[in-house]
C-alpha cells in the first residue's frame, strides 16, 4: 500500500536549511523528497519566470503535489492545496525571536544575491529595513507572520509538532521523532553523520552570515508583550503543547 505523502510546513527564519539536510539525510525507498524552494533558489536568475516558487506552485498545485509517496518541503508559505489530505510536520519558532531574526538577517547580515532581479529586490528591501528600528519592523511584519502561524495552527490537529527550539537544542531527539512519525528506518546516528558531512561543505560555511555585531538586537519589552499576546491563541505550534 502506498504511503500517504508528507508536508513539511514551516515559516521564514525557522531553520529551513537544517530541515533540508535532515530530509536529505533520511532517505526511504517509499518516499521521494521534493524541495521546490531549494530547487528554485538554485535555478539561474535568467531562467526564472516567476517572482517566487510559491507563485509557480499555486498556478497548478495539483500538478506539483501528489497524495502518496512524496515528502514535500520545507514549505515556508501557503500553497493552494488541502493540507489535511496529507500527513503534516509543523516546525514553528517563537514569534518574537522570528521577527528579531528577520530584522537582523534581512537588514544587515544575510548574504546579498549575486545579481539579477533577485538582487535588486533584495537590496531595495534591505535599504527599506535599515531605515526602521527593530521594533518598527516587528510591528509592521507582525500581521504577515501571524497569518502564517494561523495557517499552520489550523492544520495542526494530528500533525507532528516539532518546535524550533527542540530542533536546534535536541537535534537527535527531533530526528528520532520525525523518523518514527514517517516510518523511516534509517538509523538516527547515520542521519546525524550525514548532516555533519553536509555541514562541512565550503558552500555551507558562507550560507549565512554570523556577524556578531547584531547579536544583541532585541525588541523592547512593550513590543515583545504585544507580540506574545497576539500569538497566544496559536502558541501550541511553537511551544509544543495545548
Amino acid at each position: 500500500m502506498a504511503c500517504q505523502s508528507i508536508l513539511i510546513l514551516t515559516h521564514h527564519k525557522a531553520a529551513s536549511t537544517l530541515l533540508r539536510r535532515i530530509l536529505l539525510a533520511s532517505p526511504d525507498p517509499r518516499y521521494k523528497v521534493v524541495d521546490y524552494a531549494g530547487t528554485f533558489w538554485k535555478t539561474p536568475e535568467e531562467q526564472k519566470s516567476w517572482s517566487s516558487v510559491y507563485e509557480k506552485l499555486n498556478e497548478d498545485p495539483g500538478r506539483f503535489f501528489k497524495a502518496t509517496e512524496h515528502i514535500y518541503g520545507p514549505l515556508r508559505d501557503a500553497v493552494d492545496i488541502d493540507p489535511m489530505g496529507f500527513r503534516r510536520v509543523i516546525i514553528a519558532r517563537d514569534p518574537v525571536r522570528t521577527l528579531e531574526s528577520e530584522y537582523v538577517s534581512f537588514a544587515h547580515t544575510h548574504p546579498e544575491p549575486e545579481g539579477g532581479k533577485a538582487r535588486a529586490a533584495f537590496m531595495e528591501r534591505r535599504e527599506t529595513m535599515k531605515a526602521l528600528t527593530a521594533d518598527e519592523y516587528a510591528l509592521e511584519a507582525m500581521p504577515r507572520l501571524f497569518k502564517r502561524f494561523t495557517e499552520l495552527h489550523e492544520v495542526s490537529d494530528g500533525a507532528l509538532i516539532l518546535p524550533y527550539e527542540m530542533l536546534i537544542r535536541h537535534r537527535k531527539d527531533t530526528i528520532r521523532r520525525y523518523h518514527r512519525f514517517a516510518g523511516i528506518r534509517v538509523p538516527v546516528a547515520l542521519t546525524l553523520a550525514t548532516i555533519a558531512l553536509l555541514e562541512m561543505k565550503p558552500s555551507v560555511a558562507v550560507h549565512r552570515s554570523r556577524d556578531t555585531n547584531f547579536a544583541n538586537v532585541k525588541l523592547t519589552p512593550a513590543v515583545r508583550e504585544e507580540i506574545e499576546a497576539k500569538f497566544a491563541p496559536v502558541s501550541s505550534i511553537y511551544l509544543g503543547s495545548e
